[in-house]
């Protein structure tokens, strides 16, 4: 049987890199000095429970990875929807480069997935002898 997708191509990186980047969110308030802004603390811990999982299927999983990018695109609004952007640079600018990599990462993971798609299957062959000894005109079925 031939294999497609990430386990033919052997270890894929991108879902490492997926968490990786969800676990430097994470962190961000903290180590960037905006964890006074309440509503950028609960996003950060709140976006890490919600995708953290989903970002390490995006190479098994089409639609965890157009997740992952969609949520890219929440972390890259979320400082003006959540009304945290106005902390300072770090706040936005460290969710900003987060959400355009996970984008990529989803979106990257789901071109691979289109690519790596097997194509149709082969016709199975027919339950159907033929010999001129089955007295049906040289073919019949197989019982």
């Amino acid at each position: 049987m031939t294999e497609h997708g990430p386990r033919a191509r052997g270890c894929d990186p991108l879902p490492a890199l997926a968490a990786t980047v969800i676990g430097a969110i994470t962190v961000a308030p903290w180590a960037l000095g905006f964890s006074a802004s309440h509503g950028a603390v609960a996003s950060h811990i709140a976006f890490a429970m919600a995708f953290a999982p989903i970002a390490l299927l995006i190479s098994a999983l089409p639609a965890a990875a157009v997740t992952t990018a969609a949520a890219g695109a929440w972390l890259v609004a979320g400082p003006w929807a959540l009304g945290y952007a106005s902390v300072g640079a770090a706040a936005w600018s460290a969710d900003l480069v987060a959400g355009v990599t996970l984008i990529a990462l989803g979106v990257r993971a789901h071109v691979g997935h289109r690519h790596t798609r097997p194509g149709p299957r082969p016709a199975r062959p027919r339950d159907l002898t033929c010999s001129t000894t089955t007295g049906t005109g040289g073919c019949g079925r197989v019982r």
